[in-house]
């Protein structure tokens, strides 16, 4: 699947697979929990979407055409354009500061 020397196909399936078992999971579970205002899943979701943009750069950069060519940009995409948007929950709300007592920030 993947062209290149042997060592660098095995580290990209390796990749694949800490993606598919660790970051696709826990970027659901950042989101679902962002999605009810936690502060912290949204700091937790810039980080993993961070880790995505990292991986995906190699993928798209460092190595040959393949034919998961238009997944890994897809991916890349998608990650840039949602790190670069900013965290919908980073102003005051309702008058309250963050850390007032009784808010719902984590």
């Amino acid at each position: 699947m993947y062209i290149g020397t042997w060592p660098t196909a095995e580290m990209l399936r390796g990749y694949d697979l800490v993606t598919a078992l660790v970051v696709v999971p826990a970027l659901a579970i950042a989101a679902h929990r962002a999605w009810h205002s936690s502060v912290l899943a949204h700091l937790t979701l810039a980080s993993l979407l961070g880790c995505v943009v990292h991986i995906y750069t190699y993928y798209l950069f460092g190595t040959g055409f393949n034919n998961l060519f238009p997944l890994h940009a897809a991916a890349f995409s998608a990650g840039s354009l949602r790190s670069a948007s900013p965290c919908p929950h980073a102003r005051r709300r309702r008058g309250r500061s963050a850390s007032a007592p009784g808010s719902r920030n984590v």
